[in-house]
This record gives structure tokens, C-alpha cells and sequence, in this order.
């Protein structure tokens, strides 16, 4: 898995949508997760296609190191 770097730790980030939020269990890191947000909402056209887009691929819902073994 893959491990944050200085420059990902600079990156923006921007609030996650209600339908983000819904997916996202208590105890996943809010920060980087909202960096993470904001890299796929500028992959999109719209926030819509951002949305559809999480719900299909499960593996960008949480930041590197999120989850440990």
C-alpha cells in the first residue's frame, strides 16, 4: 500500500458531499480523505460523476495507510 509524501501532505482538500460521508465508516481519517476528495472531484465534470465514480471503486474511499494489517 502506498504511503502519504510531504507533497501529498500539502495537497487541498475540499468538505465531503453527504453521499462521501455515507460510505465512510467512524474511524476513517477525515483529512485525508477530504485530500483525496478533491483529487477525484478534479477528475470529473461534476460532483455527480465524482460520487458515482467513489461508489464504484471502493479502493479510493480511504488515504494510503488508512488501514494497517
Amino acid at each position: 500500500m502506498a504511503s502519504w509524501q510531504q507533497e501529498d501532505l500539502n495537497a487541498p482538500s475540499m468538505a465531503l458531499p453527504e453521499e462521501i460521508e455515507l460510505l465512510l465508516s467512524a474511524d476513517t481519517d477525515r483529512v485525508g480523505t477530504r485530500k483525496l476528495w478533491c483529487a477525484m472531484r478534479r477528475c470529473y465534470a461534476t460532483e455527480a460523476d465524482a460520487i458515482a465514480a467513489v461508489r464504484r471503486n471502493t479502493g479510493v474511499r480511504q488515504p494510503p495507510d488508512s488501514h494497517h494489517p
